[in-house]
Formats: structure tokens, C-alpha cells, sequence
């Protein structure tokens, strides 16, 4: 048992506990509210639903009752949010930070204001909003930042479902651009700040950077063109961008099996193979990105809601969660610096940090229980004789004639097809076979295996039945039908029963059946001369009542007297014939 454990910290339910929650419906913020702020928790949902949260009041952990600043439910389904300083977007104070909220259809910027109370239960907080803009195209992601290099303002890029984008900047000016190449999956797009680039995916799998520049010069109708291509060979689940140092930004993909790192020009840094199915990552550098030990860590849960974590490709801690997240980002709370917040798909949100619980190993006592020897003895004989029956060779034929009494099988004929000599010809004349069968001990496993000779097709060949009780009755039907791709030396159909009984020793035994005559043969006149004759003689009485079988072929006869002494069967596919004949019908036995 391992001593790293993920600790819960904080916990809270949001509104809608149906699996309605993505990676784009949460993020962490500081809206500039007050002196000293921390990180507040914004989660939203596709049904409409948004909640925000600052777990600030509890130092030992836990949720209290001010800990839910809002909770709302709009209008219309939420795909994204994100936060920023959009002042320039809004009439709102270009000092605090607002939230931008993606419908499938819209645009909207929130100001959240806050008026404090006598108390500490009197404070309220207010969603304003201040902006509302409509997409010409049905959306998917949004992302912002500090497009251009402006300095205290942010801008908000929508990705679309086709690939293409539209960006609000200052003052509310919107344009659209197209990106060339084949048309991007839908998957987000973000934005590099160091090389000032755009960051996609096509459909080759490639991750392209476009400069902002080209993106922001481009005319309506012409593409872009990246500035550099990557071939990463997989379906990226998410894309991070990480400030390593102060001259270099490392761009983190989470694949379907690695985790890529590449540099802001589009080298390849290193990939490290992922040995279980990943669910989402937060990459983070421990440490401020200008001292030179700051070290690159990388978090990742898999779909067995198990932690993972990296410091480049070393893997240095790895711990069970209780629930299986599909978001985890990094925050900074009251009373926990470097949680690591985690949302599951039924919006339960937690806050966590690592450690260790260490515990106290205790050696159980010992539960004596009253033994009687002659039960033992009793239970020991019974033992005794199942080892004997199961493995004792000599014991085999007894075993053996006993198997066909743990299956009762009966088995008729329901529906036959029958040609007299004045039936035309048919295609594969069928007979249906109705198994009725009957188990008389408890069976793991029983299977029926139906085999017959060449030229005889049947629509099953193998029935198995599992954890079959004793008493337990089943009905199978078996249509038979002559295909007469040659002639047929037997009309036998084997019907092969296999079980495991109850001394798990396989056992095998078979039944037979005759199939009809006339599913091969028909009667016809007797007015054929054969050149070839085959005359057979018997030894001793013939206990075949050979006008009994004639009857078969002729409904019309009414007694043995009336039947002729020689009889013509013509094959019903070939044609071929053969004859009977007899000197003397009354003579047969």
C-alpha cells in the first residue's frame, strides 16, 4: 500500500449533476474585487448553469455557506468560458476582470459586482452584463490574451465549428478569419504569447502556429498561411501553453498516447509514451519562470482516476483518486497555495493537495471457533470421494454411462417436406427438427454440437447455454435442408452433447437421428429399364417392413397387397435412380 495519497481540501456540488461538463467549463480567476484576493473558481455547464466560488473563509478545509459567491442559470447552453481584463470590450472598469461566456450562437462579458454587508452573511454579488455580441457561425472555443503584445488589455478569439475564427478587440471591433489547409477538426484553439501566435490542429494531425500579424492583416476571403508545422501523429485531447523560463514558452500536448512538449518555433522537445488512456493534464512550472530552478511539472489523470505526475518525463508521484476528473487546473486559495482543483463529469468540484497518510499496522486477533471432530471427519470423506470420482481412471466408465442422465433429450419432427411421383421439382426441400431437452443437475456450461454428412446444410451447428440450473427445459428448432451438391451416403444426423459437470470434468456423449427418406428420394413410375443390376440375398429374415417404407412415398396405397414388386426412387437434385425389387412382396419381413 502506498504512503502518497491525494488529499480532499474542499469540496462543493454544482447545480447540475448531469453529465453536462467539459474542460472549457471551468477556470480560475481574480476579478480585482479587494486587497489581498485569491483565486476564484468559475464553473459552468452546456445545460446554462454558472457558479462561482471563493472557498476563502475556512482555514482547516471544508466548504462553508459564503464559500458560493453566485449561482445562476442562463438562458442558453454555456460551451466556454474565460476571464480577463476586457474593459476595453465593455463599459466596465478596465482595472477588474470580467468573464466571457461562449453560447453556441453569442458572445457575452460579465462584470461581477459586489456590495458588502453589515455582516458577514449581508454581502450579495451581482452578474452584470455589459456586453452581448451574436456569431454569424455556430461556435465551439473561445480563447483570449494579450493579442499583439498590448499591454492591460485583453481580446477574445472564437473558434467556430468549420475552423474559422472571429476576434473582438478593442472597442468592440470584430473581424473573421479563414486558416488555410484542409478544414481543422473542431478542437480549440489557443494562444502562445511569447511568439504572439495562434496554436491549431488540422486534420492530418499537424499542430500549426499562425502569427497574429498575418492573422490580423489577412482579408476576409484570402486563408492564412502558418508559420511553421508540426506532425505530432494523433488526436490531441488538450493543448497547454507553459512560461518555462524568461525566454522561452513551451507549448504541452496531451495525445491519445504521449505527452509532447515543443518549443514556441516548432521544435520537437520530447515525448513521453503514456502507458494508460488519458483524460485531461495541467502543466505548471514550480517555481517563477525567471530563476533557473524552476522546474516543468505535468499532471495527468487517466481514465482510471489515477494521478500522474511528471517533472519533464520523470514520473515522481502517482496516487488514486476517489472520483475521476475531467478538468484539473492549478489555484491559489485562503489557506492552500498550489491546490490543484479538479471537476468531474457530474459537476462535483473539489480542491486537493498531495500527501501522505500514514498509518498504523496492527495484527489482527485471532477468532477461535469451536471445532468438532466428527464434522471434520464427515466433511473430509465427502471431499475425499469428489477427488476420487474426478481423477481415478477406474471410475471412468461408470462416470461415462451415467453422462446421457444429466440431459433428457427427446427430439421430433415438426414439418417435413414430402414429394410423391407427381410433385414437381423443388429447391432444397427443408425438414425442421424440434429438441426438447431436459437437465437434471446444475451445469456450467452445455453445448450442442449437430453434425451431418456432405450435402446436408443445417442453419445452426453449434448451441451453448451457461449456468444452467437442474429442472431447466429449452426447446431448439433445427431446419435441415438437401442442397444436393452430391449424393448422400447416410440420412444420420449427430447430435453431440458436451458439459462440465459437477466435478469439472468435460463430458461428452451423442445422440442420433434418422432424417426423413424423402428429403432426398422421390417415388416414380416403375416404367424405367436399368442396364446395370445389383441383386443382394439374405442370410436370414429381413426385419425391414419394406412396403411400410413405400408408404411413405405413395399416400395413395391402402394395403401392402396393392404395391408392385419393384420400386423406382429418383435422387430430387440429380435425378439419378436406383431400383427395388422383390419376387415377392408378402414374403418380406
Amino acid at each position: 500500500m502506498s504512503l502518497f495519497r491525494v488529499c480532499s481540501w474542499w469540496s462543493a456540488q454544482c447545480p447540475d449533476t448531469l453529465q453536462s461538463y467539459h474542460a472549457q467549463n471551468i477556470t480560475v480567476c481574480r476579478f480585482g474585487l479587494q486587497e489581498n484576493e485569491k483565486d476564484y473558481i468559475v464553473v459552468t455547464s452546456t445545460l446554462g448553469y454558472l457558479s462561482i466560488f471563493y472557498p476563502a473563509k475556512s482555514t482547516t478545509g471544508g466548504r462553508t455557506s459564503s464559500d458560493l459567491v453566485l449561482e445562476l442559470k442562463l438562458s442558453s447552453p454555456i460551451l466556454g468560458v474565460a476571464a480577463g481584463n476586457f474593459g476595453s470590450l465593455t463599459k466596465g472598469n478596465a482595472n477588474q476582470s470580467q468573464l466571457a461566456v461562449l453560447h453556441p450562437l453569442g458572445l457575452s462579458i460579465y462584470s461581477l459586482l459586489h456590495t458588502n454587508g453589515m455582516s458577514e452573511h449581508g454581502s450579495q454579488s451581482v452578474l452584470q452584463l455589459t456586453a452581448k455580441n451574436v456569431l454569424p457561425k455556430w461556435s465551439f472555443s473561445i480563447c483570449t490574451g494579450h493579442f499583439g503584445g498590448v499591454k492591460e488589455k485583453e481580446f477574445i478569439c472564437v473558434t467556430h465549428l468549420d475552423g474559422s475564427l472571429t476576434f473582438f478587440e478593442q472597442d468592440g471591433i470584430h473581424y473573421n478569419c479563414i486558416l488555410s489547409g484542409e478544414t481543422s477538426m473542431p478542437l480549440p484553439v489557443i494562444y502562445d504569447s511569447s511568439s504572439d501566435a495562434f496554436l491549431r490542429v488540422n486534420s492530418y494531425w499537424e499542430l500549426e502556429s499562425f502569427k497574429y500579424q498575418d492573422v490580423s492583416e489577412s482579408e476576409p476571403s484570402s486563408a492564412v498561411n502558418p508559420s511553421w508545422t508540426l506532425c505530432i501523429g494523433e488526436l490531441p485531447i488538450q493543448i497547454q501553453t507553459v512560461r518555462v523560463n524568461s525566454s522561452r514558452t513551451d507549448i504541452m500536448i496531451l495525445g491519445e498516447h504521449n505527452l509532447v512538449n515543443v518549443s514556441d518555433e516548432g521544435k520537437l522537445l520530447f515525448i513521453r509514451k503514456l502507458n494508460f488512456t488519458p483524460v485531461c493534464f495541467h502543466s505548471f512550472v514550480l517555481g517563477w519562470y525567471w530563476d533557473s530552478h524552476a522546474r516543468l511539472i505535468n499532471v495527468v489523470i487517466s481514465d482510471g482516476a489515477m494521478l500522474f505526475i511528471y517533472e519533464n518525463t520523470t514520473l515522481i508521484w502517482t496516487a488514486q483518486l476517489e472520483n475521476k476528473p475531467i478538468a484539473i487546473i492549478r489555484s491559489n486559495v485562503y489557506g492552500l497555495a498550489g491546490g490543484l482543483v479538479m471537476l468531474d463529469s457530474k459537476g462535483l468540484l473539489t480542491i486537493d493537495f498531495l500527501g501522505s497518510e500514514p498509518f498504523a499496522f496492527g495484527v489482527q486477533t485471532i477468532k477461535y471457533e469451536s471445532v468438532y471432530l466428527e464434522n471434520i471427519q464427515e466433511e473430509l470423506g465427502a471431499l475425499e470421494n469428489e477427488i476420487k470420482k474426478s481423477i481415478y481412471l477406474s471410475e471412468t466408465k461408470v462416470i461415462n454411462t451415467q453422462t446421457e442422465k444429466y440431459v433428457d433429450i427427446n427430439i421430433t419432427e415438426e414439418e417435413k417436406l414430402t414429394l410423391n411421383a407427381s410433385s414437381n421439382y423443388v429447391q432444397n426441400p427443408t425438414c425442421l427438427l424440434r429438441i426438447n431437452y431436459k437437465v437434471n443437475a446444475n451445469i456450467d456450461q452445455l453445448q450442442f454440437t449437430f453434425s451431418a454428412v456432405e450435402g446436408i446444410n443445417c442453419n445452426q451447428k453449434v448451441a451453448t447455454y451457461k449456468d444452467i440450473l437442474s429442472g431447466f427445459t429449452k426447446k431448439i428448432e433445427v431446419e435441415l435442408s438437401y442442397i444436393g451438391n452430391c449424393e448422400t451416403h447416410s440420412t444420420k444426423l449427430e447430435i453431440i452433447v458436451s458439459f462440465i459437470d459437477k466435478y469439472n470434468i468435460p463430458r461428452v456423449f451423442t445422440k442420433c437421428h434418422f432424417l426423413p427418406f424423402d428429403l432426398f428420394y422421390k417415388l416414380i413410375p416403375s416404367n424405367h429399364n436399368f442396364t446395370e443390376n445389383l441383386m443382394i440375398s439374405l442370410s436370414f429374415p429381413a426385419k425391414v417392413n419394406l412396403p411400410g417404407i413405400i408408404e411413405w412415398f405413395d399416400k395413395n396405397q391402402k394395403s401392402t397387397a396393392e404395391v408392385d414388386s419393384k420400386w423406382i426412387f429418383q435422387n430430387i437434385h440429380s435425378g439419378n435412380c436406383f431400383q427395388i425389387s422383390t419376387p415377392k412382396i408378402n414374403n418380406i419381413r
